[in-house]
């Protein structure tokens, strides 16, 4: 894929809305867009209206390696306060605005990149690499996480060696090392 192709595919998933939950549009769209690329996705209604995403490449069983991010965004809230439209994917220089942009559409749309372009180069994938787009991120203050919890109890995650999530991550380190419970981790430097 070049840079245009990839920028139009983080466009296009921006300017699909899944504030509050709608993820049923995302979810369709990357199977769609996956199958242009001769890579089969399988969409699942986790609730009502709304869809996880499964797609593998790979030519063995194991290792398997799980690429994974959510599809929902956080409200717009004051619209008013906005300098670009939230769904609008607007570019100005390097950058793109809108809604879920960097959380975490720009995720997705990387894992879905790095699919596309490891079955483009034509060599040989010697394991699974699995793509688990989820629901219920950012949207469920109820039941949260449901899309993942989903893939856990369905077994996709039973035979997983490696995961990245593209979540992105802006913490400073000192809220890293903090104690419970403003930080669950509890990460050690070692660790950091």
């Amino acid at each position: 894929m070049d840079r245009k192709d990839r920028v139009k595919l983080l466009s296009d998933l921006v300017k699909i809305n899944t504030i509050g939950g709608r993820e049923e549009a995302t979810a369709k769209f990357l199977s769609h867009y996956l199958e242009g690329y001769g890579i089969h996705g399988k969409t699942i209604e986790v609730e009502p209206g709304r869809f996880n995403l499964v797609a593998e490449i790979g030519n063995l069983v194991s290792p398997v390696v799980v690429l994974t991010g959510h599809q929902d965004v956080v409200d717009i809230g004051d619209r008013s306060k906005w300098l670009h439209s939230p769904l609008g994917a607007e570019v100005i220089g390097d950058r793109m605005y809108g809604r879920g942009t960097s959380d975490m559409k720009a995720g997705l749309a990387a894992e879905v990149i790095t699919m596309i372009e490891l079955k483009e180069a034509g060599q040989p994938i010697n394991g699974t690499i699995r793509l688990l787009v989820t629901i219920g991120e950012e949207s469920s203050t109820v039941n949260h996480m449901q899309g993942a919890q989903y893939f856990a109890e369905h077994g996709y995650l039973d035979d997983v060696d490696a995961a990245i999530v593209a979540e992105p991550s802006g913490e400073p380190l000192d809220w890293l090392t903090q104690d419970t419970p403003l930080n669950p981790f509890k990460f050690s430097a070692d660790q950091i």
